[in-house]
């Protein structure tokens, strides 16, 4: 349902757990916006027009697990953003305008396990930004515009390195597009690639990589990392158009 709230309201329960304001038309969190709430757990601002999150918006919110941002203008997010949400375990901040993330950023969230950056402006991400998560096991970076120069090496290196620090899967794709694959890995980017496969989603084709892991893959304790789909129609043979040598 699309209501027309233009910034959230003061009255709301001291002792809501969940707050659900999708679909309206909030620019702005202002300072301590949720103060009151200290029990919430649950709070989802997705597709309004945020585009101010005050440094201290989420000041109050120590319980809160999962925050939806997804869907908003968010350009830019101050390194003191989510460090009064120290016990979250979901972050949302897919289809924004972001064109930079902090490495600082999320270094207070050791719990978070789900992280989604999909669909935002960025070219590329210090890996540095991981490396304070370590219960993360799922990341979403497709429709990025990923920059194929040096800068995104470090990206890279960060998903084969940990392959060690977090056995399992990992798939490593690039964003959607209709050209060669060649286009988004240059030669230049690591090769320790363990498989390819595809994976029919509907009208989309996912390229995934396995990138060789230093233990037996499992099903369970992996990092799933999701940088675009393909599209059906491209008829070429995937694996002999992909140089894994």
């Amino acid at each position: 349902m699309e209501h027309k709230l233009r910034w959230v309201p003061e009255d709301l329960p001291a002792n809501a757990t969940t707050i659900l304001l999708d679909y309206n038309r909030i620019a702005t969190l202002q300072n301590r916006t949720f103060v009151v709430q200290g029990a919430l757990r649950h709070l989802s601002l997705r597709s309004n027009i945020l585009g101010v999150i005050h440094p201290q918006a989420l000041a109050g919110l120590s319980e809160l697990r999962e925050l939806d941002l997804s869907g908003n203008y968010l350009i830019v997010l101050q390194p003191n953003t989510f460090l009064p949400v120290p016990r979250l375990r979901m972050l949302n901040l897919g289809n924004n305008k972001l064109l930079a993330l902090e490495p600082e950023l999320l270094r207070s969230l050791p719990h978070l396990e789900s992280l989604f950056l999909q669909g935002n402006a960025l070219v590329s991400l210090s890996p540095d930004l991981f490396s304070n998560l370590p219960s993360l096991h799922f990341l979403r970076l497709h429709n990025n515009p990923w920059g194929c120069t040096c800068a995104i090496q470090p990206l890279y290196q960060w998903l084969t390195d940990n392959a060690e620090k977090v056995p399992g899967e990992q798939d490593s794709t690039g964003k959607g597009l209709e050209s060669s694959p060649d286009s988004v890995f240059p030669s230049s980017l690591p090769k320790r690639i363990h498989g390819v496969w595809w994976v029919k989603q509907g009208s989309w084709t996912q390229l995934a990589f396995i990138i060789a892991p230093s233990a037996p893959l499992e099903m369970t304790n992996h990092l799933f990392v999701h940088l675009g789909l393909y599209p059906t129609k491209f008829k070429a043979d995937p694996f002999e158009q992909m140089n894994l040598s």
